[in-house]
């Protein structure tokens, strides 16, 4: 079967342009099973539309076709559609109850909406269908994971390893969780899995990889990846690489560089818009706690290790804030594109029982706020947006030095009071981020920052409404 779906790629990258069915051999004996097939090669060169037509076919050759029912939800899955998949695998649940992948793929449709608990259920049923079902496994560890069910969780993801060692999103996931309840030692070596991730790219570079040792004579490139909050948070680093030998050199997103300059230990910094100079290892940034064997115990908790740019002038002179106000800044999203953005970011309209508060100017940290979101400043008195200037993340930090307190979610902005040792609040959802940690009020990454965590999933509210009480008596203590 693997076989013929290959030769369907094959046949559909010669012809790009030429409806998949055609394609298909007329006098085939089973010809819903051909188009099944074809649409599943569809499905992988992302052809989904496509996939859509064949899979239809191969239900008029065969109304019944539990199979085709069940890859047809995964294509409308994939173009996010989660209500229609879902009727598709029910259908094809209808017809054959038995089926383990069927049961799986209506667990993602739950999951995909944040219904952990019947995900759970499903991945179960195909598990039980199935016990040898590694991907059944892994997803069921990321519905335990999302309930904070996290021994469980990592229970199933080492079941799903062991049935497929050559799948890597099962290690990785393993990896988060280990992280997140501060077993470092176990999390940062299967960590490394991150590299083999379909979707995570690869560094490309051609120098070998730095093995964290001595590297006196030489060159050693550092450079960023994944987001800008993980770049702040691993460019600490940089002073324990330095003390292994050679020459220094890190390249960063243009939005950092200047930030970086205030880096002890770079010797040379270059965006990733610039030329390199000649390098003899490199390493991505966020492999470096493993390398250099951290833990939490051993974890530089120095700071800060960023600084504002002296260069950049007062945020504030040309604003009139009584000098009694608390000058808090804000900011209340993160990267869109992260896969846990619609549990970590907040509608800033959530905020306006802070607008009550006397003594209190809030600054937009926001980078690029839609028109929506600033619409819930409306009735806030004391509001002042940087606009455009937030471009720089050495702008950012200018300003940051100058506020009184940074309330943020996890997002580049609350990494970056971190580093800055300025005070700050985190607001976390109920299952946080690794980096985070599971419980407590403090943040091993950042002394200076302060977690107020969700203790329902989704309760955002409540996490308001502590921030307003701790807010009055700041204010009190000011």
């Amino acid at each position: 079967m693997n076989e013929a779906i290959g030769h369907f790629m094959q046949a559909l990258r010669s012809i790009p342009d030429r409806n998949p069915t055609t394609l298909i051999p007329p006098g085939s004996d089973q010809p819903q099973l051909t188009a099944n097939l074809m649409g599943i090669a569809c499905h992988q060169l992302g052809r989904l539309a496509d996939a859509l037509v064949c899979y239809q076919q191969a239900l008029t050759l065969k109304p019944h076709y539990s199979s085709a029912l069940s890859n047809r939800g995964l294509a409308l899955m994939a173009l996010g559609d989660p209500e229609a998949a879902r009727a598709a695998f029910q259908h094809a649940l209808q017809l054959q109850p038995d089926f383990p992948e069927a049961h799986a793929n209506l667990g993602t449709t739950f999951q995909e909406q944040d219904r952990y608990a019947e995900a759970e259920g499903c991945f179960r049923t195909a598990i039980k269908l199935d016990p040898h079902f590694a991907r059944a496994w892994y997803n069921l560890g990321l519905a335990l994971q999302a309930q904070g069910h996290y021994t469980e969780a990592l229970q199933s993801l080492r079941q799903a390893r062991g049935l497929d060692p050559t799948d890597p999103d099962a290690p990785l996931a393993e990896s988060l969780i280990l992280l997140l309840l501060g077993e470092d030692a176990a999390g940062w070596p299967l960590h490394e899995w991150r590299w083999q991730v379909e979707g995570v790219h690869p560094h490309g570079h051609p120098q070998p990889l730095w093995d964290g040792g001595d590297f006196s004579g030489k060159t050693l490139l550092l450079h960023c990846e994944q987001g800008f909050g993980d770049s702040i948070q691993f460019i600490r680093f940089v002073p324990w690489v330095k003390r292994k030998g050679g020459t220094v050199v890190v390249q960063c997103p243009p939005a950092l560089y200047t930030l970086f300059l205030t880096m002890p230990g770079i010797d040379h910094l270059v965006t990733t818009a610039g030329t390199l100079p000649s390098c003899d290892l490199q390493v991505p940034l966020m492999s470096l706690p493993h390398l250099l064997r951290m833990t939490r115990a051993t974890l530089p908790r120095s700071t800060p290790y960023l600084k504002m740019d002296a260069r950049c002038p007062s945020f504030f002179q040309q604003q009139s804030i009584p000098p009694f106000h608390l000058k808090v800044g804000l900011s209340w999203r993160g990267n869109p594109k992260h896969k846990n953005d619609r549990n970590r970011s907040i509608d800033p309209h959530r905020f306006s029982r802070l607008w009550t508060l006397e003594g209190c100017t809030f600054i937009g940290l926001q980078k690029h706020p839609s028109a929506s979101d600033l619409a819930a400043f409306a009735g806030c008195h004391r509001w002042i947006d940087p606009g455009s200037r937030l471009d720089d993340f050495a702008v950012t930090a200018a300003i940051i030095a100058q506020l009184d307190l940074v309330i943020a979610v996890d997002s580049a902005v609350i990494h970056l009071a971190g580093a800055m040792n300025h005070p700050a609040w985190v607001l976390l959802p109920k299952v946080p981020d690794w980096r985070w940690g599971a419980e407590g009020d403090d943040c091993p990454w950042y002394p200076s920052v302060r977690p107020f965590r969700q203790p329902r999933i989704g309760d955002w509210d409540a996490v308001i409404d502590q921030v307003f009480l701790q807010l009055i008596k700041k204010k009190k203590g000011a």
